[in-house]
């Protein structure tokens, strides 16, 4: 739910402070280890200070980057060459790396709220979490679900360009035959398919109804909640 609906600086700083906080929870989770004396949120689910829900998926976006990091580390002449071949290569160090992409993941949604118009669309969301599971768990996907994935990816999610562009050279070195970065990928499917399935879940269980991103649009820094279904609204917005 979105509040200052009206209020452009209320309403958008909610959801950047929302962003921040999210930054703040990924370092801390990315420094410590689950269920460990040092694990960051557990005292916060002790307390009912967060749920379930938000400790799990919390801790796999934490996962999913430190995965990440331990791929680039672990391979980083090979990842580095070829993504300087393929792209360019502008940063001095893999920890320079790793913290675009998480700012490209991160900071990318956000960067919509700021266009003059941006719509959320809950149903489509929803139907890229279907996609994205079928996807990394390694079933049968058609040619038709394949495009209409990718065709959602790009109207609704941010562009995590090197994140996209460490996967492919990932994926790239396996084909040819580097067996040890399989595992990296594996468990990179895995966090995306369970973060996916927490999305899922939330959006269908009335108890998660907090954490469902009720559909929206944001008309020059003004927040509404519902869909702009007749594009002449915008002019009167």
């Amino acid at each position: 739910m979105l509040d200052g609906k009206k209020n452009l600086r209320y309403g958008v700083l909610q959801i950047w402070v929302r962003y921040k906080d999210e930054c703040i929870y990924i370092a801390k989770c990315f420094l410590s280890t689950k269920g460990g004396v040092d694990d960051p949120l557990l005292p916060l689910l002790r307390k009912g200070e967060i749920d379930q829900w938000t400790y799990d998926y919390k801790w796999l976006e934490a996962d999913l980057y430190k995965n990440l990091w331990h791929l680039i580390r672990d391979n980083s002449r090979l990842i580095t060459l070829n993504l300087d071949k393929n792209w360019g290569y502008p940063f001095i160090s893999n920890t320079d790396l790793l913290c675009e992409i998480i700012r490209g993941d991160i900071e990318g949604e956000f960067s919509s709220y700021l266009l003059s118009f941006y719509e959320y669309k809950e149903w489509e969301i929803d139907e890229i979490n279907k996609l994205k599971r079928k996807m990394h768990k390694d079933k049968v996907i058609e040619k038709q679900e394949e495009n209409k994935f990718w065709k959602l990816i790009d109207k609704n999610a941010a562009k995590a360009i090197w994140y996209d562009r460490v996967i492919a050279i990932a994926y790239k070195l396996a084909d040819c035959g580097l067996d040890s970065i399989k595992p990296y990928l594996d468990i990179n499917s895995n966090n995306i398919d369970a973060m996916a399935r927490l999305k899922i879940k939330s959006s269908r269980d009335p108890a998660l109804k907090n954490h469902k991103r009720n559909s929206h649009y944001c008309v020059e820094g003004i927040i509404t909640e519902g869909t702009l279904r007749e594009k002449w609204k915008l002019h009167k917005a």
